[in-house]
């Protein structure tokens, strides 16, 4: 497979009627070209139990799905680690050793391969951050659904998990969930999520409340550890706190945000964006700005799937005021891309200034399916 030729996947996910259980069933839209979807009718092989809030990577031929939560009553996760192999439609419950990793949901799941595997010893990695998952309770016994702010990584070669050594005296971000991470280059980044922050007001003997949260964080995972958390001191126009957001990432530099859910944002305070974002991470002060978009735009929506393939930003699905949606958009940089030819990637924005925003001009269509 090249160019377009990749796969968009759908594993799981609940219905908005609130009655159905919790799915099981698999989505490969194998040509991107035409975005021909089909189910996988009997996927031969161990195939995972139903779940949501899991997460996905995909390596070559073959997809990765791990965690997610199997009962929304009692808050129950998993921390098992299935693998797909898209030439044989077969699944395989994939043996692990190492550390052990907590079972959660409502984490991220971001691969390390190629380039960016490159500046550590070359093996890819999946590495995890944060969630949502049942721990031994702060006060008193028994066990309290917690937000996270662990990084664990899983080698796929050798499928060996290992807690990320990270430096203890630096500051590192605060446990959350519904967040995203993003890396470019040797960069992880994290932007905003619901989480468990420090609120001098909060009625509660932990002196912390949850809530969504708009800031930045990245950890460059190049070399050996101990690691270190930043916080990205940021100029220009940030995004709003917000959880359920998609990101992407553009040529190693650009992270895109779009929309989310923000208590009483979005259209007619309901929440859910249909803003877009982008984040210049070569600025030697990052840059935020909010490029106009041209086309229809999206519905406002939360916790939706977003993607880059071949220069191209595709936005599936979502929660929605009027539902849950099973729309697909494109986000196109180049209307007419006539920028391959100078050397520049194609359908990548090109920037004013090596430390200026991205031009606005350069997203310039919209396209809904």
């Amino acid at each position: 497979m090249n160019g377009r030729a990749a796969i968009l996947a759908q594993f799981g996910a609940q219905f908005s009627d609130g009655g159905c259980p919790l799915r099981q069933d698999f989505y490969p839209s194998e040509y991107a070209e035409d975005l021909t979807w089909h189910m996988v009718v009997q996927p031969g092989g161990d195939l995972p139990a139903a779940r949501g809030q899991s997460s996905m990577v995909v390596m070559g031929e073959k997809l990765y799905v791990f965690g997610g939560v199997t009962s929304y009553m009692t808050g129950k996760s998993l921390n098992t680690t299935h693998e797909f192999s898209t030439r044989r439609e077969s699944w395989q419950a994939v043996s692990v050793k190492g550390a052990t990793i907590g079972e959660r949901n409502s984490h991220t799941a971001t691969l390390c391969a190629d380039t960016c595997a490159a500046g550590r010893d070359g093996k890819p990695r999946m590495y995890v951050f944060g969630g949502w998952g049942l721990r031994p309770c702060r006060v008193g016994k028994g066990e309290c659904l917690t937000h996270l702010n662990d990084l664990y990584a899983l080698e796929l070669n050798d499928m060996k998990w290992e807690e990320v050594d990270v430096n203890s005296e630096q500051p590192r971000p605060y446990g959350r969930k519904s967040h995203t991470a993003t890396f470019v280059g040797t960069r992880l980044f994290v932007f905003g999520g619901h989480a468990w922050v420090p609120d001098h007001d909060a009625d509660n003997e932990y002196g912390m409340t949850s809530k969504a949260v708009g800031d930045l964080w990245y950890i460059d995972l190049a070399g050996d550890g101990p690691f270190t958390w930043s916080t990205a001191y940021t100029t220009g126009d940030a995004p709003c706190a917000r959880e359920g957001h998609g990101a992407a990432y553009l040529h190693d530099r650009w992270l895109v945000i779009h929309g989310g859910y923000a208590m009483g944002r979005g259209a007619r305070g309901f929440g859910y964006l249909q803003d877009t974002y982008v984040h210049d991470t070569h600025a030697e002060q990052m840059v935020w700005s909010q490029p106009p978009l041209t086309g229809k735009l999206p519905e406002g929506r939360s916790f939706h799937s977003l993607v880059l393939l071949d220069g191209e930003i595709f936005a599936w699905g979502g929660s929605a005021r009027s539902g849950f949606l099973d729309d697909l958009h494109i986000l196109r940089l180049f209307h007419n891309d006539t920028r391959a030819t100078s050397g520049e990637p194609a359908g990548v924005p090109l920037p004013t200034g090596y430390d200026n925003p991205v031009n606005p001009r350069d997203m310039v269509v919209e396209e809904e399916l």
